[in-house]
């Protein structure tokens, strides 16, 4: 394949490239180490090919900075034509070769006047993707073609789930054991589709649609047209990314689909509850999940043509005589797609084992053996310890999906039900061990959350969970990695959840209580240099608190406000920046305010305290510190949160 061909390979992918780039060659044909070739441009020639529309020049001068002399100081700035007449635009073509596949990438960045990366240039990272393997390689990224609604792309989509579903030993096959109650029948005639029940089917298989609603559905089935959608009803009168995700069952072709606003009796709360209880198994049963990933709403509909990633250009890369494209692709190109910003389709990502994506500029299949088995990595390991399937994973997972948004605030915990639910299997845990979204055995590293920046800290405007639960404020929740590792000081005498409903055991709840005992001292807002408090402790050495409230900030900065600290967990630790290798004690627990009944509280966040111990001593309470003296006076206390 000569130039020509990689050419004509460019504009079907609807990529730039031109004269002035087509000089970059990528020479594959003698690798043999990381470093492939530097490809050197004067900075006036750059200027030039930019000015003559070359999309990859104008990308690399708009956006890699310099480090230009100025008044005897370098100075990082957009590269200007007066700068480029003693710069020269270096590009690093690497290779990275790893056991499951091969990486390419380049460094860009400007020399200005012979000084080099090792004095002060800024590179700019940027992956390659090439169209097609080369020799023994297997690269880890290829370009996605742009037309995504094409005879070719459905045969190649179809092609790598049948062979993943036969031949990829990793890959759970679906189970059909307990399937959703209905599900569209896509059928042939592409005017109408109709809703079947399960319960007459043999078997049954199906896709599954993972999407963002958008707003009400107007479409969704209903007590009034469940029987009538029985018997059929106008594709037409569906929404785009509905219609959209029944053209790809019939392309595939798979006979039956799972929609949610379809499937489920949408003004039934008993359906409601039911269908919910089963999400593991819809989505771990489906053949597939096709996850309109590129619409925020379900009128904008996924299978329209792609554009591809910025800077959208193809270098030519050579191996022997034969050329093919690699796609060059800024690491800020990257966008979230809506997708991922939405509560709901957090589960149906993690629960999914084969994933159809339709992303705003990549359409891929996905699964474990798939170059982004990372996604897979969600899903809980059965094999793992529980200790590290309750910290680790869970605690990482919720962070992640509590900074996604909801429309209703009261979903937050069904939302999250499915994952939970596989979680108990994996741990081999009843669901009696659930503790809105925290888990028995973990309780006391669990009950240690913080909120993650501004807009976390807003409260709910309906109840939600009990206040020490992450699930009772908005926004993104995480934990100290420290808290898996310290020894817990407080025990936990008694809990009582009582759930909304009993058939949807890790949902919504009602109420819900914790009984503690552990230390308990006073603190109140009035001290100096609330929210971080610094007591003497000895002669040199300090004894620090840092107070981290989750409530709203004016409530958390009321001067009336009396606070209680409830100690959790402790753990000795070297601090060298703060005590030259001194040993510490670090100790974490939570911020209380008490309400009602005597020893009642509420949950209003986490402080830390740090202090120094003498060497070979685990703890120093010092006399003279006034907040040791609050410690060693505090007994152990029984407190209720609520």
């Amino acid at each position: 394949m000569d130039l020509d061909h990689f050419t004509k390979e460019a504009k079907e992918y609807r990529l730039h490239t031109c004269k002035y780039c087509q000089v970059i060659v990528i020479d594959m044909t003698n690798v043999r180490g990381p470093d492939i070739c530097t490809h050197r441009t004067p900075g006036k020639q750059a200027f030039i090919a930019a000015a003559d529309n070359c999309t990859f020049f104008k990308f690399c001068i708009s956006t890699i900075k310099a480090s230009v002399p100025n008044k005897d100081i370098l100075a990082t700035q957009s590269i200007t034509e007066d700068i480029a007449e003693t710069a020269t635009l270096a590009i690093k073509i690497r290779h990275r070769h790893s056991e499951t596949s091969d990486t390419l990438y380049f460094m860009a960045g400007w020399e200005i006047d012979g000084v080099d990366d090792d004095l002060g240039m800024h590179d700019e990272f940027f992956s390659l993707s090439p169209s097609r393997n080369i020799s023994s390689m297997r690269f880890a990224e290829n370009p996605s073609h742009p037309v995504v609604n094409s005879e070719e792309a459905f045969r190649k989509s179809s092609s790598l789930l049948q062979e993943c579903l036969a031949s990829h030993t990793e890959c759970p096959k679906p189970n059909h054991t307990n399937p959703p109650s209905r599900l569209i029948e896509v059928g042939k005639d592409f005017q109408t589709i109709r809703l079947v029940s399960t319960a007459k089917m043999d078997k049954p298989t199906w896709a599954a649609l993972s999407y963002c609603w958008g707003g009400p559905q107007k479409t969704e089935t209903t007590i009034q047209n469940v029987t009538a959608r029985h018997h059929g009803f106008l594709l037409s009168d569906l929404p785009l990314t509905i219609r959209d995700a029944i053209s790809v069952c019939r392309r595939l072709p798979i006979s039956h689909i799972w929609i949610d606003s379809l499937c489920i009796i949408q003004n039934d709360q008993n359906d409601k509850i039911q269908e919910l209880a089963k999400m593991p198994e819809i989505y771990q049963g489906a053949l597939v999940t096709i996850s309109a990933s590129c619409a925020s709403a379900c009128t904008e509909g996924f299978l329209h043509d792609r554009s591809p990633y910025p800077p959208g250009v193809a270098l030519p890369l050579k191996h022997h005589d034969d050329f093919c494209i690699a796609q060059v692709i800024s690491i800020d190109g990257f966008t979230e797609e809506p997708i991922d910003t939405r509560a709901w389709t957090f589960q149906e990502q993690v629960l999914s084992e084969r994933i159809l994506e339709y992303g705003t500029q990549e359409h891929e299949f996905l699964c474990r053996r798939s170059r982004k088995e990372e996604r897979f990595r969600l899903c809980p390991d059965s094999t793992s310890p529980r200790e590290h399937l309750l910290t680790d994973q869970w605690m990482d997972q919720m962070s992640q999906y509590s900074s996604r948004s909801l429309t209703f605030q009261n979903d937050k915990l069904n939302a999250i039900a499915g994952v939970a639910s596989r979680f108990a299997n994996a741990s081999g845990l009843p669901f009696t061990e659930y503790i809105v979204g925290l888990w028995r055995p973990m309780l006391i590293s669990g009950l240690l959350w913080y909120t993650v920046g501004h807009e976390a800290q807003k409260e709910n405007e309906i109840w939600v969970a009990p206040s020490w639960s992450w699930a009772s404020v908005q926004g993104q929740v995480g934990w100290a990695s420290s808290v898996r590792e310290c020894d817990a000081t407080a025990w936990v005498l008694s809990t009582k959840v009582q759930v909304t409903n009993k058939s949807l055991p890790f949902g919504a709840v009602k109420n819900g209580r914790i009984i503690l005992k552990g230390c308990l001292t006073q603190i109140t807002r009035h001290f100096p240099g609330y929210p971080r408090l610094t007591f003497t402790h000895g002669p040199s050495a300090e004894h620090e608190v840092v107070l981290r409230t989750d409530l709203s900030k004016k409530r958390a900065m009321a001067p009336e406000l009396v606070l209680w600290l409830l100690e959790l967990t402790s753990r000795l630790e070297v601090q060298e920046s703060r005590h030259s290798g001194r040993w510490e004690r670090k100790r974490m627990g939570l911020i209380l305010r008490p309400i009602g009944n005597r020893n009642e509280f509420e949950r209003v966040g986490i402080y830390e305290e740090r202090f120094p111990v003498s060497e070979g001593e685990e703890e120093t309470l010092f006399s003279g510190c006034e907040r040791c003296n609050a410690i060693s006076k505090a007994g152990e206390v029984v407190a209720e949160l609520v």
